[in-house]
């Protein structure tokens, strides 16, 4: 039990499950900052020293599985305090020759920890740096990618400390695409509630590179959606990435025999298929109709825009699909009698017939 003389530096966070220590760094001139986020299995990111209630506060909440080091330069206490806990240590793969102590797992872009989803950066101070992703809170987690200074701004540190300043700071559009709304750093003032919008802000003073472009080929964070059957497609999120608000632009690819999506509509947002490579055909309620290269393909709202994208052609099947971003979005899907509520906000899917909730893919077939 801690007694009234004890010393504490944990504090809870407006966030579930999440709560931060700081000490101030006077030669810096701003806070240095670790977090502890419960979960199945819970993660210590960036640890400075603790005190002894707070060690026992953390042990009552059932201990720390991993110590997370986010960057090369961000070691800390992670050995002390990995001994202390009975925890293992996680850091970047392309940091582990420049850490000291012992690392159990690497971690690369993409891998899951506990709650979170490992989101690598480029170029930066060093060159492993990566941010931690907690979707259930819309909470980025970062170490020296990004500094909360002043207070509810961000900024990267000095050029002349990264890799390649032009490819560190595009490399950020990675949080962009996540449209977080909370960005919790290492260094200096987290940012909550804005965060998305305050690196936007930082981004935009950056003349040296134009953070509204990108290539097909650059695209890296590609997610599948597995359907039963044929249904099968790979997207890329490219809107957000940008800074787009009002529109939202995707990247789809089909592989030949696989089908994009149910047949579906929508109630809000009017969409645009562009297709950029391969052939098929595009599914209505009314009939089906080839595809080739070069095709532009409106979607308007309601029953005569509900489409599926089918790849029959012998290669893959790459789509720009544009829209309005309406939050009030609802879909419906002929075939299996479905709504989807909300899409963008409280999503529900309901029977059409009997109101009851669906899963997503009930009543499909591929």
């Amino acid at each position: 039990m801690m007694t009234s003389k004890e010393t504490t530096l944990l504090q809870r966070t407006s966030l579930p499950g999440i709560a931060m220590w700081s000490r101030w760094q006077a030669d810096r001139s701003m806070f240095f900052n670790s977090f502890f986020v419960e979960g199945e299995e819970n993660l210590i990111v960036d640890p400075l020293a603790l005190e002894d209630a707070d060690l026992r506060t953390i042990e009552a909440a059932g201990g720390a599985a991993w110590i997370v080091v986010t960057t090369r330069d961000h070691e800390r206490q992670a050995g002390a305090l990995a001994q202390r806990l009975h925890a293992r240590i996680a850091a970047p793969e392309r940091d582990l020759k420049e850490l000291t102590v012992k690392v159990e797992r690497a971690l690369r872009d993409g891998d899951t920890l506990g709650r979170a989803r490992i989101v690598q950066f480029d170029e930066m101070k060093s060159p492993g740096e990566l941010g931690l992703y907690l979707a259930d809170c819309e909470t980025m987690i970062v170490g020296d990618a990004l500094q909360g200074d002043p207070p509810g701004s961000l900024r990267m540190v000095p050029d002349a400390k990264l890799g390649d300043p032009k490819r560190a700071a595009l490399s950020l559009r990675r949080i962009l695409a996540l449209q977080p709304r909370n960005i919790l750093m290492g260094d200096g003032h987290c940012v909550f509630g804005n965060a998305t919008q305050a690196l936007e802000e930082y981004l935009a003073t950056r003349t040296d590179v134009l953070i509204h472009k990108i290539n097909l080929d650059e695209l890296t964070d590609w997610t599948e959606r597995h359907g039963p059957g044929r249904l099968h497609r790979r997207q890329a999120e490219v809107g957000f990435l940008l800074g787009a608000h009002r529109l939202g632009y995707q990247v789809l690819e089909i592989a030949p025999g696989e089908w994009g999506s149910p047949l579906h509509g929508h109630t809000e947002e009017e969409e645009l298929y562009v297709i950029f490579d391969g052939s098929g055909t595009i599914r209505f309620t009314f009939g089906e109709y080839p595809i080739r290269k070069g095709d532009v393909i409106a979607l308007p709202t309601g029953k005569r825009g509900a489409h599926q994208l089918r790849n029959t052609g012998p290669s893959k099947l790459v789509v720009l699909a544009l829209a309005n971003n309406e939050p009030g979005d609802g879909c419906f899907y002929p075939d299996s009698d479905k709504l989807l509520f909300a899409r963008n906000t409280m999503p529900r899917m309901v029977s059409g017939n009997r109101g009851t909730d669906l899963d997503y893919w009930d009543g499909e077939s591929g």
